[in-house]
């Protein structure tokens, strides 16, 4: 049996942090793909957002990603738990 161990780059973006209509998000995003697509070699970019953030899953909808699968109860938030979608884009 053969196992291959592969260490792979992680962001962190916290939204609370980053100004709601200031172009932010978009030009973050913008950057991180373009170094995962052209200095990274990334095939996959993965991202987890709660369901009630729409205007979150519109952006990463407008840059490819596409809803794999629901965490359920995935976190408290404001005391109750929340979901969350997994997304993720595939460069083949």
């Amino acid at each position: 049996m053969c196992f291959r161990i592969v260490e792979l780059p992680e962001a962190h973006v916290v939204e609370p942090f980053l100004h709601r209509q200031t172009g932010l998000q978009v030009a973050l995003l913008r950057e991180l793909i373009d170094a995962a697509d052209n200095w990274l070699g990334l095939r996959r970019l993965e991202l987890t957002v709660y369901t009630d953030n729409e205007r979150a899953i519109r952006l990463y909808q407008r840059f490819g990603f596409e809803t794999e699968g629901t965490h359920r109860g995935y976190a408290l938030k404001a005391g109750v738990y929340a979901d969350a979608l997994v997304m993720a884009r595939l460069r083949l």
